[in-house]
């Protein structure tokens, strides 16, 4: 009967080691100025972006089939989100962008239009 106690934790080790990397978000650096995303339904990527602080262009084209943009805003859940930025609304194939000055800190990036943001479309900035 020694397997009987094998089996036990058998099976829950096998599962945190194949969710040992669940939940996390692959962070993309990008070395410049300028932090390039993709906007679909309804999603934007990279999920995480960081950046050095300074003067930064924000990127965005929409390969999606319906109309987004991106706010740049403060990630603080205290009080009303400070907003740095918003690029133009870009319609499907578009490229836009803005222009923002951010100090280091965490930064939250959403859609604007229609409940995107609810259905998922937002991202996380780093500036470092």
């Amino acid at each position: 009967m020694p397997a009987l106690p094998r089996a036990r934790w058998a099976l829950p080790a096998a599962v945190a080691l194949l969710c040992s990397g669940c939940g996390g978000t692959k962070t993309t650096r990008f070395p410049g100025s300028k932090v390039t995303l993709r906007l679909d339904e309804y999603r934007i990527l990279p999920r995480s972006a960081s950046v050095r602080p300074g003067r930064i262009k924000i990127v965005a084209t929409d390969t999606g089939v319906l109309t987004h943009n991106v706010r740049i805003q403060s990630s603080s859940s205290k009080g009303s989100p400070v907003v740095y930025g918003t690029t133009p609304t870009a319609h499907p194939g578009q490229t836009v962008s803005a222009k923002v000055t951010l100090p280091p800190g965490h930064y939250k990036l959403l859609c604007t239009l229609g409940n995107h943001a609810d259905l998922g479309q937002t991202a996380a900035l780093i500036v470092h």
